[in-house]
């Protein structure tokens, strides 16, 4: 989903800027797309 609005990342701590990629993570906070990846990942 692109975002409606700028915000802050969770995870990284940078903004999300309006437009950008952005999924919820496990604690149900919008973050980059990139960011959300990283997460699931680690075991």
């Amino acid at each position: 989903m692109k975002a409606r609005f700028s915000t802050k990342c969770s995870v990284c701590d940078a903004f999300i800027e309006k437009g950008k990629e952005i999924v919820k993570n496990e604690d149900e906070d919008w973050v980059h797309k990139h960011c959300a990846n990283e997460i699931l990942e680690i075991p």
